[in-house]
């Protein structure tokens, strides 16, 4: 009870506390919202019990796991390197030389 109003109270160990904007905070509120209607779907429908309301820590953790797929998946060629990544050093190559970055030059 010490810890009570202090500036710095416990924190899990390996955890890092975030400032979140109060619009983002509510559209991560409709996000779990969202998970948690469609897991009950599927719960209530094999004769579980409902579930609650994931926790924003999780959410969080859920769309940076999507985003991350994404990226491994859909951004990847056959030769298991990333699309953007060969392009961006190709321009900066470019953009970077004597010259400058020349696009579309006539």
């Amino acid at each position: 009870m010490s810890k009570i109003g202090h500036n710095k109270p416990p924190r899990k160990i390996g955890w890092k506390s975030v400032s979140l904007n109060k619009y983002v905070y509510k559209m991560l509120q409709e996000v779990a919202e969202q998970r948690r209607a469609l897991r009950n779907c599927f719960t209530l429908l094999d004769g579980g019990p409902p579930g609650k309301t994931p926790s924003i820590p999780w959410v969080i953790e859920i769309l940076v796991q999507q985003e991350l797929f994404n990226i491994n998946k859909l951004e990847t060629q056959d030769n298991g390197r990333n699309i953007y990544e060969q392009t961006e050093k190709k321009l900066l190559r470019s953009y970077n030389s004597k010259g400058g970055l020349k696009l579309n030059e006539k």
